[in-house]
């Protein structure tokens, strides 16, 4: 199974106490405290670098499946909240794909690639009242990235493999998110997203 992970930490330079989280997907199930939903599936994958949860999108043009912790939403950019995954897109075509930090349809702060959109992952965020997105001119591929978000309640930073590609300081949502990935097909066959990692962190 996999594991969730928590601890605290005192950063030295701030003198500030923090929580973390870390999920790397070990064993041969997702832990219960992760929620999957949707049509397809969302399945541990322990051969592939030392472990993969694997979402599948269902082979119907708009099906999607999500892995959240559902209704637990304790991550807020007022306490300088970061999120990061290492994920990997099973396809480049046809495929919506949505990594970050959620609350609901209309307040997030997540990477978008959407091939029916774009041509190159978006850095979004929402607050209600309309979301605002940065094009980082990251090209999909197959290959694996590192996404990372930096949020505070002024700016929110958009970092693929450690180096900065966006920066939105407004329609920064105020409530309590969640990490969030999710998959949808936009044509008649399965659209994949493995996530290698997911690390969380916020001042307390």
């Amino acid at each position: 199974m996999s594991h969730i992970r928590f601890h605290e930490d005192i950063g030295l330079n701030s003198r500030r106490f923090r929580c973390n989280g870390l999920d790397h997907f070990w064993g041969d199930s997702v832990d219960a405290r992760w929620h999957t939903a949707g049509n397809g599936s969302a399945a541990v994958v322990d051969g592939v670098d030392g472990g993969i949860v694997r979402l599948t999108s269902g082979a119907t043009s708009g099906n999607s499946h999500t892995l959240s912790w559902q209704d637990i939403r304790s991550l807020t950019a007022a306490k300088n909240a970061t999120a990061e995954y290492r994920i990997a897109l099973g396809q480049t075509s046809n495929i919506d794909a949505r990594i970050g930090l959620l609350y609901d349809a209309t307040h997030y702060i997540y990477f978008r690639f959407d091939d029916s959109a774009d041509d190159t992952w978006q850095a979004v965020s929402d607050m209600g009242a309309g979301a605002s997105a940065v094009n980082t001119a990251v090209a999909p591929s197959t290959d694996y990235l590192i996404l990372r978000i930096e949020a505070s309640s002024t700016q929110i930073g958009f970092y693929v493999n450690g180096v900065w590609k966006a920066t939105i300081g407004v329609t920064i949502p105020t409530e309590h998110l969640q990490p969030y990935a999710s998959v949808a097909t936009e044509e008649d066959a399965d659209k994949t997203l493995d996530v290698d990692y997911v690390y969380w962190r916020q001042d307390r």
